[in-house]
């Protein structure tokens, strides 16, 4: 764990993602592989740097020891969102079902609807979003980002009534 904690702290303080990997994340693995973070610091990383493959494997390898984690599940979601949609819809299904709530996979199926111009079904998702975590900033985004698409003078007043402004 304390391997997982400097692994966090080297990439905050901006250290080479590729030497933190090797020098935290691996070791973390091989002495305690049954540790969750090192799957999901692994996996967000690879994200980060848009190594999809990589993070697919580490989000892959973290839900053999942990099925139906849905962090770990939203994390393979997004390995596939730029190159499979039916790989990140069911990705994103199976981390609604461990929680329902899962805020992060709600907010990438909030994406894919407006990609969809599905905007009528994404304002119902931030509708149960508000629900879970009223001042989450992305969903005020996405909110302002609807009203811009719709051209609506309100894109503006949406983000002025966030509960966390923003800027």
């Amino acid at each position: 764990a304390n391997l997982v904690v400097l692994a966090k702290a080297a990439l905050a303080l901006g250290a080479d993602p590729k030497r933190v990997l090797a020098a935290f994340l691996d070791r973390a693995k091989e002495d305690k592989p049954e540790l969750r973070d090192i799957y999901l610091v692994s996996g967000h990383l690879a994200l980060d740097k848009s190594d999809f493959a990589t993070a697919a494997d580490a989000f892959r390898a973290g839900l053999k020891h942990f099925p139906k984690d849905p962090d770990l599940e939203y994390g393979l979601a997004a390995s596939f969102a730029p190159s499979d949609p039916q790989e990140t819809s069911a990705h994103i299904e199976a981390a609604l079902k461990a929680n329902k709530n899962h805020v992060e996979s709600m907010l990438l199926l909030v994406d894919h609807m407006i990609d969809g111009e599905r905007y009528e079904d994404a304002s119902e998702m931030l509708e149960k979003i508000s629900k879970v975590n009223p001042w989450r900033a992305e969903a005020w985004a996405y909110r302002a980002v609807m009203e811009h698409l719709d051209n609506s003078p309100k894109g503006s007043q949406v983000i002025a009534q966030s509960p966390q402004r923003f800027g």
